[in-house]
């Protein structure tokens, strides 16, 4: 069994590889690639599912191929490694950390990082009843330029918008409930601009020492991930911190593109402490909705078609 695990989750494109990369700089904090376990789960319909090993034997076949950057292949039985004792999702999610905690250097203490994560958080809080969880937050409009880069996304405002603004209210309803004390917030401006203070609070949180060792260098170590991490939506996290990216966002957008996801987002972003920069009784959104809600329907009509 896993002891003092904890859980890294955001909504996508918070910062949380950085945050990753960092932590993985500790000497006794490890933190894989993105499993992404539990949200494939979720999609495949099995997550609300009594656990049965052979519908867990078959989504192991799609999920090793489609995590195949883990190098899960490469471990000689490994479905059978995966299955050992399991009762339940979590004791195999358990025994998939256990590998890959070992592959990463058998450091005392393991994590892990998936934004989508932050979608399945209350089974998680549930299943794992000891379990911490870092929750990036990040400036809603630089988390909608950022998704830009990844090719695998619509690149639509509106879609972008509401993710977050759902996200940012799952993240609030967590750090608010029953579980709130397991929860920490950080805050990705403030990783940025004050790595160490916010560092601290993380180690702090976990119950670990501070080392400074995890602000030295970028974070372009050596990774047997190579693959995972170079991916081009993913460069930036290998560098060194560039506090710059905490606004850099604010050049990034036109007046009504702007006034548009304030208007989608706008109470979510007072929530969090982000304050619009528009008046409230900005118009120039209105025109622009009704394109992106068209670019929206026609992306949703030949995603399903094709």
């Amino acid at each position: 069994m896993i002891n003092n695990f904890f859980f890294v989750i955001a909504s996508p494109r918070s910062g949380t590889t950085l945050l990753e990369r960092l932590i993985n700089k500790h000497s006794r904090l490890f933190v894989p690639p993105e499993t992404a376990f539990f949200n494939l789960l979720k999609r495949k319909g099995l997550l609300n599912q009594e656990f049965n090993v052979d519908s867990m034997r078959s989504f192991l076949q799609f999920y090793l191929a489609d995590r195949s950057y883990l190098h899960l292949d490469k471990v000689e039985g490994i479905e059978q490694r995966l299955l050992q004792g399991a009762n339940s999702y979590a004791d195999v999610f358990l025994n998939l950390i256990g590998l890959l905690q070992k592959a990463g250097g058998n450091k005392p203490r393991a994590g892990e990082k998936t934004p989508h994560h932050l979608r399945c958080a209350d089974y998680l809080l549930n299943a794992f009843p000891e379990a911490q969880f870092l929750c990036v937050v990040r400036d809603g409009r630089a988390v909608i330029r950022s998704r830009a880069t990844n090719p695998n996304w619509e690149h639509n405002l509106i879609s972008a918008a509401n993710i977050w603004r759902s996200d940012a209210k799952l993240l609030r309803n967590i750090k608010s409930g029953p579980h709130g004390e397991r929860v920490h917030i950080i805050r990705y401006e403030q990783l940025i601009t004050e790595p160490e203070t916010v560092l601290r609070g993380v180690c702090a949180f976990l119950g670990e020492e501070f080392e400074p060792a995890m602000l030295e260098g970028d974070g372009n170590d050596s990774t047997s991930y190579s693959d995972y991490y170079e991916r081009p939506w993913m460069v930036k996290s290998l560098t060194s911190i560039d506090s710059s990216r905490a606004t850099a966002w604010t050049h990034e957008y036109s007046s009504s593109e702007l006034a548009l996801v304030e208007h989608i987002m706008k109470s979510e972003l007072i929530d969090f402490g982000y304050e619009p920069l528009l008046a409230p009784n900005n118009k120039l959104w209105r025109i622009l909705l009704m394109k992106e809600w068209l670019r929206h329907f026609t992306y949703r009509i030949h995603k399903r078609i094709f």
